[in-house]
């Protein structure tokens, strides 16, 4: 543990080699660029959970002071923002990643509906298969439909013919009784 003593005197030899020392710094990055990358990494690491907790405690006592402030960026940058998100590149990162999430629930719902067209049997192609919400007011994000059993109650596999079939019942339906 040094003394204040020993504190003070690096100090003021830091002050008085400051630019030497910067100069040593910056020649040691070029030449190692290796060696500061792998010192940063292990830092990084070694006090993620410090940082995490200390973000977790920062957001919490100054909450609004956040919200407020994202809101006003977002307000003020907002053309920014826009630009950004229409980049091709950044669309097909997203599209890619939402296209792998609806697979992965689309697969998990139809397995918990029976896996097969609930008036043909159709099974061969998930992609031919489409879910169907029986009552429409009761429609919700496809996140939400493995986590919450009761809404699913409230869908029905079908393959595209019968669902296309099934709409075209339906709306022929709503022209009779309106008309």
């Amino acid at each position: 543990m040094k003394s204040d003593l020993e504190r003070a005197s690096n100090h003021r030899y830091y002050l008085a080699h400051r630019k030497q020392l910067c100069a040593w710094q910056r020649r040691y990055r070029l030449e190692h660029p290796d060696k500061v990358r792998q010192t940063n990494r292990r830092n990084y690491l070694a006090n993620r959970e410090k940082r995490i907790a200390y973000q977790r405690k920062y957001y919490h006592q100054n909450r609004e002071k956040q919200l407020a402030y994202r809101r006003e960026y977002y307000e003020t940058h907002q053309d920014q923002i826009k630009s950004y998100r229409s980049r091709p590149e950044v669309m097909k990162r997203h599209n890619d990643s939402n296209n792998k999430q609806y697979r992965i629930r689309k697969e998990e719902v139809v397995k918990l509906l029976g896996g097969r067209c609930s008036r043909c049997g159709y099974n061969k192609c998930l992609a031919a298969l489409d879910i169907h919400h029986i009552d429409p007011s009761k429609k919700t994000r496809m996140r939400d439909w493995v986590n919450k059993a009761t809404l699913i109650t409230n869908l029905q596999i079908l393959c595209r013919n019968c669902h296309a079939e099934l709409h075209e019942e339906l709306k022929m339906e709503l022209t009779t009784l309106g008309g």
